[in-house]
């Protein structure tokens, strides 16, 4: 989100955001779907998700109902997880569905 519309300390620098980017990490509703290896949320992780909540730029239906979930499972993961279905499946499924779900 910080791409899309840019961090709240550089508010000053509008140039540098890139409205068009999506998304391409791991959502919390891929954990439980997918299966995924994961880590458990850090008290800073969960106060970070407090404060996401609130912030103007994260209330769009999609970003709460994924806050509210990683707030539920208390996990996370990163990309490599994904290695569980094999090396390429990333590439060769999971980021073209996302992609083409983003649109």
């Amino acid at each position: 989100m910080v791409i899309i519309s840019g961090s709240a300390n550089a508010a000053h620098l509008r140039g540098l955001t890139t409205p068009d980017a999506k998304w391409s990490g791991v959502w919390a509703t891929d954990i439980v779907d997918y299966k995924l290896p994961s880590d458990p949320l850090t008290e800073i992780d969960v106060k970070r998700l407090h404060e996401l909540q609130r912030d103007p730029r994260y209330k769009a239906k999609i970003w709460q109902r994924e806050i509210k979930t990683f707030m539920r499972i208390r996990k996370k993961a990163e990309q490599e997880a994904f290695s569980r279905y094999g090396l390429t499946y990333i590439v060769d499924e999971y980021l073209p569905t996302k992609l083409e779900e983003s649109d």
